[in-house]
């Protein structure tokens, strides 16, 4: 019944009632992962935005473009935050970094993975970005290597791809310059992919380790 009504009563009241739940403590994790998604899927990525940016704690004045990309925080996989999708082939977890810090190690099994379940949801303005990271792999196998791929919210539009990590045994900073375009890409989707044809040329094995990941508007 509740359901109804706010469907009824349209995606504004389902905000405000989630909003209050949250509030008062009486809306689990998952269920504001959930309400966000909801959001995405929508298209409203904005008030997503606004929404996930309201239950943060210990909010900075100026939030980064790209968040947690250090890996400083466990990964949520839930609203901005890094996604780690549950993939056949691929065991994922953050681990400390040579110096301090932290980092993100993926190890891969040797099945065939396209998509490694790495993503972060993104709210770009038009303009000129560039991605930077650091990485490095330990007996990494694979035909093309990683790459990062950046698409519109429509997942359809392609945006870029690059920074290729093949194998990088020690910590190598890579970058991809990007644009994003002014008309129809309200949100972004960043990922981690596996750019070989589908089927045997797809087989990964060995680790990736990912550090300092940051995106900075060029102008």
């Amino acid at each position: 019944i509740l359901r109804a009504a706010l469907r009824a009563d349209g995606p504004t009241a389902a905000d405000n009632l989630h909003a209050a739940l949250r509030s008062v403590g009486a809306l689990s994790q998952a269920d504001v992962g959930r309400w966000i998604n909801g959001m995405l899927a929508a298209g409203r990525w904005g008030t997503a935005y606004a929404h996930w940016v309201s239950g943060l704690e210990d909010t900075p004045d100026t939030l980064p473009l790209l968040q947690n990309g250090d890996f400083s925080r466990p990964i949520s996989s839930h609203g901005f935050d890094w996604r780690l999708r549950r993939t056949n082939g691929v065991v994922a977890g953050r681990i400390d970094a040579p110096g301090g810090g932290h980092a993100l190690r993926m190890t891969f099994l040797g099945r065939n993975v396209g998509h490694t379940g790495l993503e972060q949801p993104l709210l770009l303005a038009p303009g000129t970005y560039r991605l930077e990271l650091n990485a490095r792999t330990r007996d990494l196998r694979s035909h093309r290597g990683l790459e990062w791929q950046l698409t519109c919210s429509d997942n359809r539009t392609r945006i870029a791809s690059g920074a290729t990590i093949q194998r990088q045994r020690e910590w190598t900073p890579l970058q991809l310059g990007f644009e994003v375009p002014a008309e129809n890409c309200e949100g972004q989707w960043l990922r981690l992919v596996n750019p070989a044809p589908r089927g045997v040329a797809q087989a990964l094995r060995g680790e990736l380790q990912i550090s300092g990941v940051s995106i900075t508007f060029w102008g």
